[in-house]
């Protein structure tokens, strides 16, 4: 079955098993800004809790055998009740309280997601913008093996009486401790140092290059000043800054491979340097290579 055709099935097994008689709005939408590819979204009347189901994971497992739509069509019902039994109403009943901070701070995380042609989806929530990219919380919620990411709006720091700085503070120290940082060499002979950094899960890794202290460890490692390729959401390379190395190599490389990807996968179209005397990422020009600084 063609990824259409299976579009058009999920939504008539979705609208079947979640009637909009009952208060249910069912929604296929683009979440390529934020790094999730097509999503299907379920609304609730009086349901503060909103959960997406990937539909590029289901065709996955649907094109590949793993379930039928049978099953398909289970795992709906099953997130559907998960989300919104997890957060039935305000009252702290599964051990979450969403207008207590107390009550939900260890279930927040970060993930870094597409900044560029996105600052209108961005502002409609707590962001935090990056060199790469933006930081984006979400509250995470785990039951029967499944994750549901809800993001959070504004109006959540008046609510719960907490600043956004403390808030990202606490997601990104619960995002390291879930998913820290996997740092792999890659051999070159010798021509220049090369790494590829992810995360443990290997979901969304090219957050790690936000990671506190993540850019200097880089740079001791590398043993000079290096470029950073966000290859896709899921990693970046970090390659020495040589002459084995050129930007505008690295350039068209990353422009090939990004032609190369669902729009979904990709993190940013620019190659970014780290300088040791700047001691920030920013986007590489075209200039002429002066040599590594050691």
């Amino acid at each position: 079955m063609e990824y259409a055709a299976f579009k058009q099935r999920v939504m008539e097994e979705a609208k079947r098993i979640l009637p909009q008689e009952k208060g249910y709005g069912l929604t296929i939408m683009d979440q390529t800004e934020y790094g999730l590819g097509e999503m299907l979204i379920i609304h609730k009347i009086d349901q503060e809790v909103v959960p997406g189901i990937s539909m590029d994971e289901m065709y996955q497992e649907f094109s590949q055998n793993y379930k039928s739509m049978g099953e398909i069509t289970e795992l709906i019902q099953d997130t559907v009740n998960t989300a919104f039994s997890m957060l039935p109403e305000l009252d702290g009943t599964h051990g979450i309280n969403v207008r207590d901070y107390d009550s939900m701070k260890d279930r927040l995380v970060v993930e870094l997601v597409r900044s560029e042609f996105n600052g209108e989806h961005l502002s409609h929530g707590i962001f935090e913008k990056q060199p790469i990219g933006a930081l984006v919380p979400y509250l995470r919620l785990e039951q029967k093996n499944q994750v549901i990411m809800t993001r959070l709006g504004r109006d959540i720091l008046e609510i719960c009486g907490v600043s956004q700085r403390t808030l990202m503070e606490q997601a990104m120290k619960n995002t390291i401790k879930l998913n820290p940082p996997v740092v792999l060499p890659v051999d070159t002979n010798g021509m220049f140092p090369y790494f590829i950094l992810s995360n443990q899960e290997g979901r969304n890794g090219a957050t790690a290059i936000t990671y506190p202290g993540m850019l200097e460890q880089l740079r001791e490692m590398a043993g000079m000043d290096y470029y950073v390729i966000p290859a896709n959401i899921h990693e970046v390379l970090i390659v020495g800054k040589s002459p084995n190395a050129p930007i505008k190599y690295l350039r068209e490389a990353l422009k090939q491979r990004n032609s190369e990807m669902s729009i979904q996968e990709t993190l940013s179209s620019h190659v970014y340097e780290y300088r040791q005397k700047d001691r920030s990422l920013k986007i590489s020009r075209d200039v002429k290579y002066k040599g590594p600084e050691r």
